[in-house]
């Protein structure tokens, strides 16, 4: 591999933009891996007159066999607002990624998940000093929650044993993105110092009242925008969907990354009652979930655990109301006529909020889509948010 293709040439000074080097399994032009892609870009783009992001990525989508097309591999290449490195998937190793980390001056690093191949990989080459020593934040990304560690449960337990014997965690910066999330922090890691700042909206999440009103009493449109997983909890959708009476249009859309899961699903859909539709429509491109949310009634995703879920704020700022699990940021949705957010213990709840919503005629239904939208500009201060990874940053990495 080039050595000059590695390192770029980066200019420090007293009041230049900070450059911070940071790692994804996946990054754009991928899509499938859903939300760290979107934290990603959400930050290069609100923050790039104050940061710039220096993505090392693989070369291909998640799941994908094939690299990108039209893209230059092993190399630094510029996109809208970030630097992007998509290494060939046969030529990623440590020993590259030591290369790329020292024979660049970042003011420091950024870690997105807990467990992540390329975050673990660097608390390795960090704690043995093969590379130089950097200010280093870490964010959890959801590794943490209840619902991720309860999927290979041993292996991550064991994993997480060894790190804190090795110190791998020690001497980081935490950050959590939502108040649930720093409490899954302090039970697995005990008593750190976390900063919690919510995660960035798609800058257009909060552009105009454009959604389309086609509600008809007892007809709904009912829509599904994620990877299935167990985390995602899809099985359990399709089951509290198939309570409902009346007639209900149930569009799944998103990669397959359990095939034993999906199988699971299948077999169920192909028992479920006439009056349930279900169709699945594959990944969809970011660019498109916009034009779907409008054609769609409600967003149903009971996930066992969201640090943040970009598709639930992005269904709220089109005026789609959303039936989530009380395991996200996004609370109290009912007082406010956005939906509503329900334990995964009440099965019953989300069925009857599925058949309220199909019972409305188009007048009741109304109210919820202003109330989606009314909501997430209510609760969102992205102006505060900016500043406050401005001011972490700074702080962090030019101390």
């Amino acid at each position: 591999m080039n050595g000059r293709n590695i390192c770029k040439t980066i200019v420090l000074g007293v009041e230049v933009i900070l450059k911070i080097l940071t790692f994804n399994g996946v990054y754009l032009p991928g899509y499938k891996a859903g939300g760290p892609i979107r934290s990603l870009a959400n930050l290069a783009s609100h923050l790039k007159d104050d940061i710039e992001l220096y993505i090392l990525t693989r070369d291909r989508d998640a799941g994908d066999t094939e690299p990108y097309e039209n893209i230059e591999f092993n190399k630094w290449v510029k996109l809208t607002n970030e630097h992007v490195f998509y290494q060939k998937e046969k030529e990623m190793s440590i020993f590259t990624l030591r290369r790329i980390i020292n024979c660049n001056d970042y003011h420091g690093v950024l870690l997105n998940g807990i467990l992540s191949e390329y975050t673990i990989r660097y608390l390795l080459l960090r704690r043995l000093k093969l590379i130089k020593s950097k200010p280093t934040i870490i964010m959890p990304h959801g590794d943490l929650s209840r619902g991720a560690l309860s999927l290979k449960n041993k292996k991550k337990s064991i994993y997480l044993k060894i790190a804190k014997i090795l110190g791998l965690y020690d001497g980081l910066v935490w950050l959590a993105t939502s108040d649930s999330e720093k409490n899954d922090t302090l039970k697995v890691f005990g008593r750190k110092d976390i900063v919690t700042i919510p995660n960035l909206p798609y800058h257009s999440s909060q552009n105009g009242n454009d959604f389309i009103n086609i509600k008809e009493k007892g007809n709904l449109d009912v829509i599904y925008i994620s990877r299935i997983t167990k985390v995602k909890n899809l099985l359990f959708a399709l089951k509290v969907l198939n309570d409902v009476k009346g007639y209900v249009n149930f569009n799944i859309y998103g990669p397959i990354s359990d095939n034993d899961y999906w199988n699971s699903c299948q077999k169920f859909i192909s028992s479920m009652n006439r009056n349930i539709k279900v169709k699945y429509h594959g990944s969809l491109p970011h660019e498109k979930v916009k034009l779907v949310f409008k054609r769609s009634d409600v967003l149903l995703l009971p996930t066992l655990g969201e640090n943040y879920g970009h598709v639930i704020v992005e269904a709220l700022s089109v005026g789609v109301p959303v039936i989530i699990s009380d395991q996200t940021p996004w609370r109290n949705l009912s007082l406010r006529n956005a939906g509503w957010d329900i334990p995964l213990e009440n099965e019953n709840g989300y069925a009857n909020a599925i058949q309220t919503l199909v019972d409305m005629d188009k007048e009741e239904f109304l109210k919820f889509k202003f109330g989606a939208k009314k909501y997430l500009k209510e609760v969102q201060k992205v102006s505060e948010t900016k500043e406050a990874y401005t001011k972490l940053f700074k702080e962090t990495y030019t101390s």
